[in-house]
């Protein structure tokens, strides 16, 4: 997961796309990134990146994040991690937040659910994220959901995946 999110920081920064440049920048002070986009709950998520059953509540600063996501891959090690939820405060026009909090954020929690044969160093532990806020200046995107609203980053995204 870290190699994925400067990779794909590397890749919008060779495009001419350097809003992601902070990534390179704080992977090279020892930051170790990783993702939360897979979702628990009753209805799942089969479109993470694109969709977002969690929320994403727009204010002061920032954005605050609910949710539960699993398999966040280096949990005992990220320093940076990478959510996402939906902005569902225009019914008419839901926003996917994409977003990464650091290790001191407080309103989140690890579950340790890791107990796999195989892949134990990876930790892909759960996460629990209640209220969590996460200022302006770390987050990435605010994009329409689906692909309508898939711009360069959410497809470098899925060419990572």
């Amino acid at each position: 997961m870290h190699i994925e999110a400067t990779g794909i920081a590397a890749d919008l920064y060779r495009s001419g796309d350097d809003s992601q440049r902070w990534i390179l920048e704080d992977a090279a002070r020892g930051e170790v990134f990783a993702y939360g986009y897979t979702e628990a709950g009753p209805m799942g998520n089969d479109l993470p990146v694109l969709y977002s059953t969690h929320t994403a509540e727009r204010v002061a600063g920032g954005y605050r994040f609910t949710g539960h996501k699993v398999f966040g891959t280096l949990s005992p090690v990220w320093t940076r991690f990478c959510v996402h939820g939906m902005d569902r405060s225009d019914p008419d026009a839901p926003k996917v937040v994409h977003a990464f909090l650091t290790r001191d954020t407080p309103g989140y929690r690890i579950v340790e659910t890791w107990d796999t044969l195989g892949m134990r160093a990876t930790r892909s532990d759960d996460t629990i994220l209640d209220d969590v806020f996460v200022a302006d200046r770390s987050i990435v995107r605010v994009l329409s959901p689906g692909f309508a609203g898939a711009d360069q980053y959410v497809l470098t995204i899925f060419a990572w995946f």
